[in-house]
């Protein structure tokens, strides 16, 4: 168990470490990452958790064969995870459902974003998304959000930062997004900022290491310096046989 303790207690240690280092370098740099930022709210559906409905009942008749229709590939397909939410399918008839998950949460995603341009709000069709969040002030080029959607929407607003309202497709689904309250000259908290202080710890870690290294060659060059060599062949010759 000592072994164990001593671990996290080291952990701790330059957890704790890392932190204090953290907000000293957020300190001395946050008037310079004042700059613009934007208010977002965005809705994501997501097909994997997407509800599905229940396909039409074959015709049962003595005389009436009933067989799936074929699904084009090139349909899009959501995640394997979509199947566990249609309980009615049986494993034969789930790829029919397929198509409308992604064209049903995709559907959706459209009629939001026209709800928004039109200026109104739909809370029902708010309700039926994955998520539904109002965060901000973002700055430019931060995080909105963690997750498959928030890296998407990040990556979306930091190409093109302005007041807008449009709809995404990433890996799960779709994401409609509306910026507004463009704010000017906003500071950006240390959370905000937290992928630009690692980068920037980890850039003074460097030549500090490097600054350390140049000292200790400095004092005693001659540690460092190789060993005297001699370099010789040899050849070895059987005797001959007599």
């Amino acid at each position: 168990m000592s072994r164990s303790i001593r671990a996290q207690l080291r952990a701790a240690k330059a957890q704790d470490n890392e932190s204090r280092e953290l907000a000293t370098i957020y300190q001395s740099m946050r008037d310079s990452l004042r700059g613009p930022a934007y208010r977002v709210r965005y809705a994501v559906a997501d097909t994997s958790i997407w509800p599905v409905s229940e396909p039409s009942p074959p015709i049962s008749t003595a005389t009436t064969a009933v067989t799936w229709p074929i699904i084009p590939s090139t349909i899009p397909r959501p995640a394997r995870s979509a199947r566990s939410h249609c309980p009615k399918c049986a494993p034969t008839c789930a790829p029919a459902c397929w198509p409308s998950v992604a064209s049903g949460a995709r559907a959706a995603a459209g009629q939001l974003l026209a709800t928004w341009k039109a200026g109104k709000r739909d809370a029902k069709l708010e309700r039926s998304m994955a998520r539904l969040r109002e965060v901000g002030p973002v700055p430019v080029k931060a995080a909105v959000d963690t997750g498959l959607a928030g890296q998407a929407l990040s990556d979306t607003l930091a190409a093109r930062p302005a007041v807008s309202m449009d709809m995404i497709p990433f890996e799960r689904g779709w994401v409609v997004y509306q910026t507004y309250d463009r704010v000017k000259d906003y500071t950006p908290t240390q959370d905000q900022v937290h992928a630009e202080l690692i980068a920037r710890r980890a850039a003074i870690q460097a030549a500090r290491e490097e600054a350390g290294a140049r000292r200790l060659y400095d004092q005693n060059p001659s540690r460092f310096s190789s060993p005297r060599r001699i370099v010789f062949s040899r050849v070895m010759v059987n005797p001959p046989r007599r």
